[in-house]
């Protein structure tokens, strides 16, 4: 809608401009007929008459003027409107590159507003030369034909031509020579035009591109090779830097001094007027087809006898059409191409051999493809084997098609990115709905009563009907939830909270303020409600990182190209090793995504190639690095690995995050606030607490002062680790800093708004994770039709479940991705079944020892399904499930194992789907004294533990069964285990699809020879039948 907005300006505009576009109104005919009677008359009046005639002339020519000027004006405004649209959309970019067609709109835009500009000022001359011509009475009197703007009148982006030196000026305006070339014989462009100051700058250069800009298809330009880079390829065109960009061809026959024939992509009047050695102007290596209106033509068209009649009767409706309408091409699957004109369509097969198109068939009324470029050519048809077919000049059909190629591929990756805009401003709504839900259901009306202590304690009336749980909490002795209250303009934490009187809702609120703080800055009183404090901040961050992605407000565009520039199908993954992935991290590559299934050592990989980017004799050289990952636990554990390996960085190493994630772990000592402590005025001198320490220790307190003293401290530091969503904190001044490299770990847990966080303030971005393990969680509350979402609740759910990682990891170019494929947790026995169930069978196992004996197999199934009582029930206090039957039997296994003294060494985690039955089984074993080291836990919080064996109870006896036989929460529960793992569960209630996971398991294991299938009866003794699968 944009596009057609601004086309339409300059359609509309440029017929107000009649000496523009040469066409005269009658009316305005008839104006300078009369004029010129008149100036003839006064060439034949006496000196007595000369007068009388000379004022009404003029006077009837200014009024002829300033009509005109009148119709400038107002196109000029018109105009400017329209440019300053476009401008902004190429600002905003809508998340992707916006097309040929659309940058000639904008240079037409600017050479038009150049044109009227220019003759705007050659009128105001006029009227000047009008005014002198009454005064003087014997100076030149101009005629109507001088109204007419000169062709080498200065205006932005005017061509001239100069024999010789250029002069010192041109009709009155001062000119300055920036670029020359006598290659160019003369020709120059006109830019920097200021027609109050009468001045312009002159450059060949720039006439040169501009000429080659505007050629039909683009002119032809002879360029020399500079250098190779990721990015392309670049060169040097009569001190132009240009650059043919990293794409689908082959530049290997280009090496540096060599010369090549190279067309320009449509450039816009600034960039050829400003030409910056940064943004070198990008080119191509055949002739644009979008636009085009004779370059191409004729396109040979080989009808075959066959399909003669009905190619006759489709011309006679492309003949109407052919005059006023381009043709619309596009791609039908690898060889066909359709030629569409109207209502009719020519399905063709572009032959290389013949150098033609073959007609196939003749089709009326197509549906308008996603992908089509348009433009003008004539349709040369022949009969194959026909005179005309050996005559037929063929010399552009393999141009054409090559350049039909490069066009819509880049039309393809267009529309892909406007699509990926358009799926995170979706994205975008429902972070903003939920934030709105979350902060209208997280606040209260407040009324405050009685103040005192300068304003700082407020006692205040609670004006909800129903007072919500989170409110109660905040006014308990623990005050484990954080609240703020605020008025119109002031919003203050609230250090303490208590009720005055509960059961009428009167409280009393201790606001957190600097010492500094007025009655007048607190104003207690303007205090309106109280709200949890943070509350919709998350959401808030993650709405803000997809609107940054949308407007393309990255570190670096070369990542947000990338991230949003994928080709929308799947690209083979070719870096199947270790070794190909280590070299990887050290590519030059703005985006590296790494495969890491479980036990791979993704971890360790990262350690060590971060170690080998920190040599302790070369710090100079350091790079800036930002840790992040969705949860604090594979945060802190890959700086803690990484420090384990390297201590000597320590210094430079800032761990930020919130008290109850960061104390009591082995990175407190670089946690932010630990760090930020040593500014606090109380850790000084007690002597010298003067007003200014008073003041910065106030300005401590706030966010800004929190953010300012961050920036200063930490900002010389290398390695900063923090969540996604938790480096978005202003006071952590994370999000508005530029690092060397983003590494974001455990990559497929996180949403794609989470990763577009920290992607979006690195030059290189690293993703590593595992799409086949837990996604990004996706609760019921956050598809509660409470909340309102502006889209409907499926649609919702789909964007949400949607992996970015995945979807990045099978898109991403082969050389910007890998996958670790050997695995050194699992042993063999255990790693083959994983493998063939998740991974493709591409995952190789390096642990394949004997010597196992304490159970039969490694994998164990205990199958409950003929067993009676093996029965699941709801919670008493929730909607979670429970097996008791089940619990009675991991008791009996349990107790051999403590009994036989053979697992004592060995770590026990025990799975439970579910929390309620994760909950009894816990508070059994606190009871039962069992000598084993044994961990209770659920599947969502198990990714990235491990264990020598796991026991997974699936619990579930009839039912629903897709929670439990998720792909994804399977693979995660079977590949904790080092040497063992033991299933509980219903055969017959976990295999009712054929295609069942657990069908696959008992299948592989079983084939294997790696699975022992327990079976109970009815009445099976848990102590003989369950017990008896240790050995």
């Amino acid at each position: 809608m944009i596009h057609l907005f601004v086309i339409a300006g300059v359609s509309l505009t440029a017929t107000g401009i009649s000496w523009w576009n040469g066409q005269r109104t009658e009316a305005v005919q008839e104006q300078i007929r009369f004029l010129e009677e008149q100036l003839g008359a006064l060439y034949e009046a006496d000196a007595k008459q000369r007068h009388t005639l000379l004022v009404s002339y003029v006077e009837n020519l200014d009024a002829l003027v300033n009509q005109e000027l009148d119709t400038r004006n107002a196109v000029a405004t018109e105009l400017t409107a329209s440019h300053a649209k476009a401008r902004a959309v190429l600002a905003k970019r809508l998340g992707s590159r916006e097309s040929d067609a659309f940058h000639q709109v904008v240079l037409e835009l600017e050479l038009a507003l150049g044109r009227v500009n220019a003759e705007r000022a050659h009128l105001g001359l006029m009227k000047r030369l009008l005014a002198g011509a009454v005064s003087d009475g014997n100076g030149p009197i101009p005629s109507p034909a001088e109204l007419q703007l000169p062709n080498d009148f200065p205006r932005e982006g005017g061509l001239v031509h100069f024999d010789g030196e250029v002069p010192k000026a041109l009709h009155g305006y001062r000119l300055e020579v920036t670029e020359w070339s006598d290659e160019l014989s003369g020709r120059a462009m006109l830019f920097d035009v200021d027609h109050r100051k009468r001045f312009a700058r002159v450059s060949a250069t720039g006439a040169a591109l501009l000429e080659a800009n505007l050629t039909d298809g683009g002119g032809v330009m002879t360029a020399k090779v500079v250098r190779r880079g990721r990015d392309g390829v670049y060169l040097n065109y009569l001190g132009a830097d240009l650059v043919l960009e990293a794409g689908a061809q082959e530049y290997s026959q280009l090496t540096p001094e060599s010369s090549v024939e190279v067309y320009p992509a449509v450039w816009m009047l600034e960039q050829i007027t400003r030409l910056d050695r940064q943004k070198p102007l990008p080119v191509r290596l055949t002739a644009r087809v979008g636009g085009s209106r004779e370059y191409w033509s004729p396109i040979l068209l080989s009808v075959p006898e066959s399909k003669f009649t009905d190619f006759v009767a489709a011309y006679k409706k492309i003949d109407e059409f052919s005059q006023n309408y381009p043709w619309r091409v596009h791609l039908i699957g690898a060889s066909q191409v359709s030629f569409s004109l109207g209502d009719v369509t020519l399905i063709t097969t572009a032959d290389s051999s013949a150098q033609a198109f073959v007609l196939d068939n003749v089709i009326y009324g197509a549906a308008t493809p996603a992908v089509s470029v348009r433009f003008r050519a004539g349709l040369c048809a022949f009969v194959s084997g026909s005179n005309d077919d050996v005559d037929a000049d063929r010399s552009m059909f393999l141009p054409f098609v090559e350049s039909l190629h490069a066009e819509l591929s880049s039309q393809k990756q267009m529309l892909l990115q406007r699509q990926s805009a358009l799926r995170l401003r979706k994205l975008s709504l429902i972070y903003q709905d939920q934030q709105e839900h979350i902060q209208s259901e997280g606040s209260c009306g407040f009324l405050p009563g009685e103040v005192s202590k300068g304003g700082r304690v407020v006692a205040g009336l609670i004006t909800a009907v129903d007072r919500p749980s989170w409110l109660d909490e905040a006014m308990s002795s623990e005050g484990t939830s954080r609240i703020r209250v605020s008025g119109h303009a002031e919003a203050w934490n609230v250090r303490r909270a208590d009720w005055v009187d509960r059961r009428i809702g009167v409280c009393r609120l201790e606001l957190d303020t600097h010492d500094q703080a007025t009655f007048q800055e607190i104003n207690p009183f303007g205090l309106s409600r109280i709200e949890r404090a943070g509350e919709g901040s998350q959401q808030q961050a993650l709405s803000k990182s997809l609107e940054n992605a949308i407007l393309g407000k990255f570190a670096s565009p070369k990542v947000h190209t990338t991230l949003l520039g994928l080709s929308g199908d799947p690209v083979p993954n070719s870096n199947l090793d270790r070794s190909s992935v280590e070299n990887l991290l050290d590519s030059e590559e703005p985006v590296v995504c790494i495969w890491g299934p479980p036990g791979t050592g993704k971890t360790t990989l990262l350690v060590k190639w971060l170690a080998s980017l920190f040599q302790t004799d070369n710090s100079q050289s350091w790079p800036s690095i930002l840790i992040t990952a969705p949860t604090h636990v594979a945060v802190t554990k890959l700086v803690s690995d990484l420090l384990e390996q390297i201590p000597e960085i320590i210094e430079e190493v800032v761990r930020y995050g919130t008290s109850e994630k960061v104390q009591g772990t082995d990175l407190e000592p670089v946690w932010h606030q630990r760090l930020l402590s040593v500014l606090d005025p109380e850790h000084g001198n007690k002597d010298q607490a003067d007003a200014s320490l008073e003041k910065w220790k106030a300005l401590l307190k706030t966010r800004e002062g929190r953010e300012s003293a961050a920036k200063w401290l930490f900002g010389s530091k290398h390695l900063h680790a923090a969540t996604c969503t938790g480096m978005a904190r202003a006071d952590f001044g994370l999000w508005s800093r530029t690092f060397d490299i983003a590494i974001i770990d455990e990559a497929g847990k996180a949403f794609g708004a989470e990763l577009l966080i920290p992607a979006s303030v690195a030059k290189k971005v690293v993703l590593v994770g595992d799409h086949n393990q837990l996604p990004p969680t996706v609760t019921t509350e956050v598809l509660d039709e409470d909340i309102g979402y502006r889209l409907s609740m499926s649609e919702v759910e789909e964007l949400l479940r949607r992996n970015m990682f995945h979807e990045i990891f099978e898109q991403l170019p082969a050389n910007g991705k890998g996958m670790l494929t050997t695995q050194f947790r699992m042993h063999k026995d255990i790693g083959d079944v994983v493998s063939e169930m998740f991974y493709e069978g591409h995952l190789y196992s390096a642990r394949n020892e004997d010597g196992w004996n304490l159970t039969r197999r490694r994998m164990t199934f205990i199958d409950f399904s003929k067993v009676s009582n093996y029965r699941h029930r709801k919670d008493s206090v929730s909607e979670s499930i429970e097996n008791l039957t089940e619990r009675a039997a991991v008791r009996a296994l349990l107790a051999r194992m403590a009994k036989t003294g053979k697992f004592k060494s060995l770590s026990i985690l025990v799975v439970c789907p579910y929390e309620a039955q994760r909950k009894a089984v816990e508070e059994e074993f606190d009871r039962s004294g069992y000598e084993l080291d044994l961990a209770v836990t659920t599947v969502d919080a198990v990714q990235g533990g491990e264990a020598n064996i796991v026991i997974l109870m699936m619990t579930r006896s009839s039912g629903r069964v897709q929670f439990l036989l998720d792909k994804h929460r399977l693979n995660v529960a079977l590949s904790r285990a080092r040497d063992a793992v033991i299933v509980f569960g219903h055969i017959e209630c976990l295999t009712k699809n054929a295609d069942s996971p657990v069908s696959h398991l008992l299948k592989i294991g079983e084939r294997n020879k790696s699975l022992d299938l327990v079976r109970l009866g009815s009445r099976a003794d848990f102590r003989r039948d369950v017990a008896s699968i240790i050995a």
